[in-house]
């Protein structure tokens, strides 16, 4: 993943639809070529750091249920704190050399799919942008909430190059070796709205919640359905469970309303569609207020598609990395993950969203 500066820049001004690649319309009549913007979020949350939680996860290697705070940290804050640290110093290198194997020894699940997607933009970006990807930054602030069992535990930091705080979980892989070296960050958000506080017991464990258990109006497990339904209907369906008056949700809901702006083609339409996350993982812990704070998986299409016989819409440069020929339809892929916090009562609000664009057919 990428420096938070870069992250956050990148990710606000994609999303408002600052940072747009460009492909064009060409005909196979003698009409003059539009061209047209794509407003998809196209690197939102890459490289780590970016403007990109402990408790139960589900998917591979965790258990999807609640658990109390009643023991110690099964791992000090001390060695927490210097898996941070490791990962900081390793992802610096892989970020300036982008090697996906290096990568790989620190990150995992979507974490990990986002930074490969972003090394192989890498030589598509603005000179700036490149420079700033590679730029090397540190860890600040760092307060981590571990539970007194499992294999993952949460993190907050902010950079020394960024005020935007982080929201990060790493996860213990069984066969990776021992120490610092046998953790990847499994999780990677930046946090636009205020983080509620995660509950913590009298010996200094963090207690986890279910993430098929309800609190308020979802369960952290259908957060990513009810967050993608902003782009897809305007939150017509069950998108309608969610706060909309914060930065994440606002913003989709722009982007939905805003999606045939500037597509120069009146024969050209964009829309959005759920899709199934390649990483399934959702982590989520109680706070002190008595609700949720949940990390969970994102995935959505962008179809960008000509309507008229004869119209071929040209890949942005982006797009081109995974399939450079000009066709009657764009299907982009946009991964990334959510945190949201669910209350008790009443509608989740949704704290950060990073998605990166995975693929282009």
């Amino acid at each position: 993943m990428r420096t938070a500066a870069a992250a956050a820049a990148v990710g606000r001004a994609a999303a408002a639809g600052r940072c747009r690649p460009e492909s064009s319309v060409r005909t196979e009549s003698p009409v003059r070529p539009a061209r047209l913007v794509l407003l998809t979020v196209v690197v939102c949350a890459l490289l780590a750091g970016s403007a990109g939680c402990s408790g139960s996860g589900q998917g591979s290697g965790s258990g999807a249920h609640a658990s109390g705070a009643a023991g110690r940290p099964f791992v000090s804050a001390g060695t927490a704190r210097a898996v941070v640290a490791h990962y900081n110093k390793v992802n610096n290198t892989a970020n300036r050399v982008r090697k996906k194997s290096l990568a790989a020894t620190i990150e995992t699940g979507s974490v990990l799919e986002r930074t490969e997607a972003t090394y192989a933009v890498y030589p598509t970006l603005p000179a700036d942008q490149q420079r700033e990807l590679a730029k090397p930054f540190r860890y600040t602030k760092v307060r981590t909430y571990v539970p007194d069992h499992g294999d993952w535990f949460a993190a907050t930091a902010r950079t020394n190059t960024s005020a935007t705080p982080r929201l990060l979980v790493f996860r213990k892989e069984k066969h990776a070796g021992a120490g610092v070296h046998a953790w990847r960050l499994a999780a990677l958000v930046g946090l636009e709205e205020r983080l509620p506080l995660p509950a913590v017991g009298r010996r200094g464990a963090v207690a986890t919640a279910g993430v098929r258990a309800r609190s308020g109006t979802l369960a952290p497990a259908r957060l990513a359905a009810a967050f993608t339904d902003l782009y897809a209907t305007g939150g017509r369906g069950p998108g309608a469970r969610l706060d909309r008056g914060t930065r994440p949700a606002r913003r989709a809901l722009a982007i939905h309303r805003n999606r045939d702006e500037g597509l120069g083609h009146a024969g050209v339409t964009k829309s959005f569609a759920g899709a199934e996350p390649a990483h399934s993982a959702v982590f989520a812990l109680r706070t002190r207020d008595g609700g949720v704070l949940a990390v969970a998986p994102a995935a959505h299409t962008v179809r960008i598609e000509a309507r008229r016989k004869g119209v071929r819409v040209t890949p942005s440069s982006a797009e081109a990395v995974f399939d450079g020929s000009a066709r009657a339809r764009i299907i982009d892929e946009q991964s990334g993950q959510l945190a949201a916090a669910l209350p008790r009562s009443g509608r989740p609000r949704v704290l950060g969203a990073a998605y990166a664009l995975t693929g282009s057919r």
